[in-house]
């Protein structure tokens, strides 16, 4: 018995010290990555990215906090640029249901860029 309490014990405290040091959850992030996946390349449902990095996202309460850059082709123009990020932010926001996506355009510098 004193076994299965400390057992108990410790995925509680363990439970509780991921909440405080941000740990990202793994069903989560797989789950963005698929969104974000599905718009690279010239394969992907528009809008159509060239890729994506610097994906981080957390939790606040039920809240949830995602924020990542998308790389688009140099010559789209800005306002375009806006109108993709918004689409890909909405997307992410009606998955997860109470939640905020923010996305940072930046030009896609690979010369082999498939878009």
């Amino acid at each position: 018995m004193a076994g299965y309490i400390g057992w108990m014990g410790t995925r509680l405290v363990r439970k509780a010290a991921s909440g405080l040091m941000d740990e990202q959850n793994v069903e989560h992030d797989r789950r963005v990555r698929a969104l974000l996946d599905a718009h690279v390349g010239p394969n992907g449902p528009p809008p159509r990215i060239c890729g994506y990095h610097n994906l981080r996202h957390r939790h606040n309460g039920r809240y949830l906090w995602v924020d990542f850059h998308v790389n688009v082709p140099g010559q789209t123009p800005i306002r375009d640029a806006h109108a993709i990020a918004s689409a890909i932010e909405h997307e992410i926001e009606e998955s997860f249901g109470e939640a905020d996506a923010t996305a940072h355009m930046e030009d896609c510098k690979d010369d082999g860029c498939p878009l």
